[in-house]
């Protein structure tokens, strides 16, 4: 069992998530996302930053 950190910049939340579907219907090995560590908004760049850490 690995960890790895994925870091989405997207310029919406929904980007975000049409993103993340994309990432998941795309990868062929099982990956779920056990941990959501924050979800914030960058003003200074006007861009949603999520951080999650995922099992695969």
């Amino acid at each position: 069992m690995s960890f790895s950190l994925t870091i989405i910049l997207c310029q919406s939340f929904e980007m975000m998530v049409i993103y993340l579907k994309k990432l998941i219907i795309a990868t062929t090995i099982p990956m779920k996302v056990i941990l959501i560590n924050e979800l914030h908004y960058i003003f200074n760049r006007n861009h949603l930053c999520i951080s999650t850490a995922i099992e695969s």
